[in-house]
């Protein structure tokens, strides 16, 4: 009953006691997710109390007590926010029930501070009233302050009296909270108990060992033990006494140095658990386990509980278990046993690399070990992943109920390899705590696998992908609808006339250099396949804006390519984009581009399809001419080279691949440019101005200078002009160098 929580822990029963006690000691209940207090003030026949405010049927409350120095404190932490507001007066309203609890002299203590900031007035209420949400709530034993301002603050500064601010009148409270904890104890201790034998039953034997109490209480009801433990005084020899007559005299020694309890709480100052398999004289093989059941104040434990469990039948089945793990040394390169509890190590088959790491890290567990074997034997660009493959603090999440892991890695020395964990033991919580880590040596299968692959998705004239890697990777786009992505349809123009005229050498020579320029132009940005005869398509990745650049990249490219047998290369293509149309599906952006690309094969023929020839020519003898020619973006301050000599793509004469604008300035500032023309360059080649100067103009703008060429200084002209693809917006133009003479 409530009133009998009050008598039973914390020794409070009367009706006097309880109107005075009860404040120390209120009830808490939750009320909307806030929590109230709910004072008791008078006890009634039927052990139930009356306490200010209802309390409905169901709800939980919790016992409380409060510390007066806490609440002198937390009203002390009040002070810096009302200093910070700097007010003309302060109001401060307080439950009587508070004044009651903390006395006259520190519910003046309490509020005194107050008054150091700014005057202080108010009065002791019956309590306070809080809205939450619909709900009106009425709280009791607290405090509320009010401050008010007229006009800007005048000052913040305050002096608080630390002394005056301290108490240690508790004493009233002490006994009754020394009854609270003997009350908990004895209940604890005895729940403890009962549950502890009720345990007994799975055990072959179960002490309770106190080595601060220096006790050792028997659980189990085995009458043999009982007999053993009571030939002996101390707890230790009781304990000694057990050991030497159940366990086999060969593992006497083990088993002893396991039960030492003169060092058990050093074994267990950073474990909860330790345990040792043992053979007994009568039952076989068990199980002997400590658990710690307490610590003192300074982490140290003092109680233990000892539990014996017959592990027979579970011995022999991990002895053949070994035996089958041993036949199996055959079969693998290596092969360890783990003990992820222990964190110990156990060669079963090894290589003489291996043994000599084991050695030397045996100390430091079978983590470190393992660890170390994968720096010593794994290839650098697999090194991360074999040792995030062979992390113990994961391998039970990444097995995921299966029994196998494996993964393939490259080898140092024997080049591929599979690593495998196989489970070998779990403990009584289902908890994996032992594995089998093994290696095969797999060069030569991975050798035929990765032949077979290569037969199987690569194009053997043109060395691309072919139409299965293609597919693979539609259907795998198909599966990520997140992913951007331009489809590209290609196809090479001609082929039937070479095959004819020239013969299929000549044409493999051009199915070749399509090849050869198609790599050269997207490879960058994905993947490209040969899907057949003189058909190509390719998966990328790239903007809209790179798209158009990668278009031009392609048309010189096609432009300034020649072979032995042909002498020019056409390919007309079509790219479609999932940004440009993203409610398109994969299909429908492989049509869009197909029909790109046949609108372009249609304007290539609609010329008579023999332009490329004489549109090389033209680009040979224009490269020729020029010193350089640059495709810029005026918008951007970017820039492509389409035409250069490698000694201008030096530092000592400025030149920089970072942007076009930094290119021309730093070109005229490394003296490239003569001294008188130096300024007119500069201020004539400035990117606003020519921005300007293309907002204005139709025409191509020109800029003579004298330009360092070998020892001196010749006459050059740079022209820039507009492309077909020019905008206000995107201005893209080409700019040529020429020599031009005296």
């Amino acid at each position: 009953s409530p009133m009998e929580i009050y008598r039973k822990y914390l020794n409070i029963g009367s009706v006097d006691s309880l109107k005075l006690k009860s404040i120390q000691f209120p009830m808490l209940v939750e009320v909307d997710g806030v929590e109230c207090i709910r004072q008791p003030f008078r006890d009634e026949n039927d052990e139930c109390i009356s306490v200010l405010i209802g309390v409905e049927n169901g709800m939980k409350l919790r016992l409380s007590y409060g510390d007066k120095q806490t609440i002198i404190d937390a009203s002390k932490k009040a002070v810096p926010e009302m200093a910070e507001f700097a007010p003309d007066v302060i109001h401060i309203y307080s439950c009587a029930s508070r004044r009651r609890y903390l006395g006259d002299e520190m519910s003046s203590m309490e509020t005194s501070f107050f008054e150091d900031i700014a005057t202080t007035v108010g009065f002791f209420t019956r309590g306070e009233i809080l809205r939450v949400g619909d709900y009106l709530h009425f709280f009791n034993s607290t405090m509320v302050y009010v401050m008010a301002r007229e006009g800007e603050k005048v000052s913040d500064e305050y002096f608080i009296d630390e002394n005056a601010l301290t108490s240690d009148s508790t004493e009233g409270m002490i006994p009754n909270l020394i009854n609270y904890i003997g009350v908990v104890t004895n209940e604890l201790e005895g729940q403890f108990l009962r549950t502890m034998s009720g345990m007994a039953n799975i055990y072959k034997t179960m002490f309770i060992i106190d080595t601060e109490a220096k006790e050792l209480i028997q659980l189990d009801s085995d009458d043999r033990v009982k007999k053993l433990l009571s030939e002996k005084e101390d707890y230790k020899d009781k304990f000694n006494n057990f050991i030497e007559n159940v366990v086999n005299e060969e593992y006497v020694d083990l088993a002893k140095l396991f039960v030492n309890i003169d060092n058990l709480s050093a074994k267990m100052k950073l474990k909860n658990t330790i345990s040792c398999d043992l053979l007994g004289k009568n039952v076989g093989w068990f199980r002997a386990q400590f658990v710690v059941i307490n610590r003192d104040k300074d982490g140290n434990a003092d109680r233990f509980v000892f539990t014996t469990q017959v592990i027979d039948d579970e011995k022999k089945e991990l002895e053949e278990q070994h035996r089958i793990v041993e036949k199996l040394a055959d079969t693998y390169h290596t092969i360890h046993l783990f003990d992820l509890e222990t964190d110990g190590c156990k060669e079963i088959d090894t290589v003489e690399l291996l043994h000599v790491l084991y050695k030397k890290h045996v100390a430091n567990g079978g983590q470190c070990i393992l660890h170390e074997a994968m720096k010593a034997s794994v290839r650098p660009e697999h090194l991360d992943m074999m040792l995030e493959f062979t992390d113990f603090s994961t391998l039970d999440e990444r097995l995921n109920g299966r029994k196998v892991m494996a993964i393939d890695f490259h080898g140092a020395i024997n080049g591929w390899a599979k690593a495998q964990f196989i489970e070998y033991e779990r403990n009584r919580n289902g908890n994996l705590s032992k594995v089998l880590f093994v290696t095969q040596i797999i060069e030569e299968e991975k050798r035929k696998e990765e032949e077979l692959i290569k037969k199987s998705t690569i194009d053997e004239l043109t060395g691309l992908l072919n139409r299965r890697a293609y597919e693979e990777a539609i259907r795998d786009l198909k599966s990520d609808s997140d992913l951007s992505y331009v489809i590209c349809s290609l196809d090479v123009n001609g082929l039937k006339v070479v095959n004819d005229d020239i013969g299929h050498s000549a044409g493999d020579e051009l199915l070749r250099g399509a090849a050869e320029v198609l790599s050269r132009c997207l490879g960058a940005y994905g993947k490209v396949f040969r899907i057949g005869g003189d058909e190509f398509n390719a998966i990328i990745v790239a903007s809209d804006e790179r798209i158009k650049l990668l278009a031009d990249d392609l048309d010189n490219s096609m432009l300034a390519w020649t072979g032995k047998e042909v002498d020019s290369l056409s390919i007309s293509y079509g790219f479609a984009s999932r940004n440009e149309f993203p409610d398109k599906t994969v299909d429908e952006l492989e049509e869009i581009a197909d029909q790109r690309m046949y609108e372009s094969k249609e304007a290539y023929y609609r010329h008579g399809g023999q332009d490329r020839r004489s549109q090389k020519q033209v680009y040979d003898m224009i490269c020729k001419s020029y010193i350089k020619i640059l495709s810029v973006n005026l918008s951007e301050d970017n820039y492509r080279i389409i035409k250069t000599n490698e000694s201008e793509m030096k530092k000592d004469k400025g030149y920089s691949d970072e942007s076009i604008s930094k290119w021309l300035t730093l070109f005229a500032q490394s003296g490239q440019v003569h001294p008188e023309d130096k300024d007119r360059f500069i201020e004539k080649t400035n990117l606003d101005y020519l921005r300007r100067y293309f907002e204005k103009h139709d025409d191509d703008f020109t800029l003579i200078y004298r330009r360092k060429i070998e020892d001196g200084y010749e006459n050059v002209l740079m022209e820039i002009t507009k492309t077909d693809n020019f905008k206000d917006s995107d201005m893209e133009v080409f700019l040529y160098i020429k020599k031009i003479g005296e």
